[in-house]
């Protein structure tokens, strides 16, 4: 009997924890669909192969969207020496994974593929490219997303969301090698 007790209790106070931060229960990732918005836009890049799905990437993108989640921002990882690159995305997604894929895409408009920068730093006025490039990027070759849904103050759900690839993108001096021309 004690066990049940004890269980229950751990329960509870998980329940009431959720509650005093206003965080939604946790919903099942649908990894195919995740993977599939990544691949979807790497088949518009030459020489691109497509991403295959990692569970220990997945891991720990969920570990970090609960993370950002529970303080309220969205910050990237430290993640030096680890072998793994991160995109990060929040917003009041239906379809969290293509939503995100297609926010982070969305930056191609900014690159300049006639004269690829060696930074993703190094391209002109406020242009953000990196979370493009991380996508497309060819040496990428698996991934893995967590997703973290909370409730708002404004009673608004939002969802955070982490992909982590491996190898990482982004880096410098390879941008030219690594990011594939369009084929459309």
């Amino acid at each position: 009997m004690a066990p049940q007790n004890a269980h229950s209790q751990s329960h509870n106070v998980r329940r009431m924890s959720l509650k005093k931060r206003n965080i939604s229960k946790k919903r099942a990732l649908d990894e195919a669909a995740c993977l599939q918005a990544h691949n979807d836009k790497r088949a518009l890049h030459e020489g691109t192969s497509q991403l295959v799905w990692d569970a220990t990437l997945a891991q720990h993108a969920k570990e970090w969207a609960d993370h950002r989640a529970s303080i309220g921002t969205l910050q990237h990882a430290n993640l030096a020496g680890t072998g793994e690159g991160e995109n990060l995305y929040l917003g009041p997604a239906v379809k969290p994974c293509a939503d995100a894929v297609e926010a982070w895409y969305r930056e191609v408009c900014d690159y300049p593929f006639g004269n690829p920068p060696n930074s993703i730093f190094d391209v002109s006025g406020a242009h953000w490219i990196g979370h493009f490039t991380q996508v497309v990027w060819k040496a990428t070759t698996h991934v893995g997303v967590g997703l973290k849904k909370i409730v708002n103050s404004d009673g608004k759900t939002e969802t955070y969301v982490v992909a982590r690839y491996s190898p990482p993108g982004n880096v410098n001096g390879q941008l030219g090698d690594n990011v594939g021309a369009k084929t459309y």
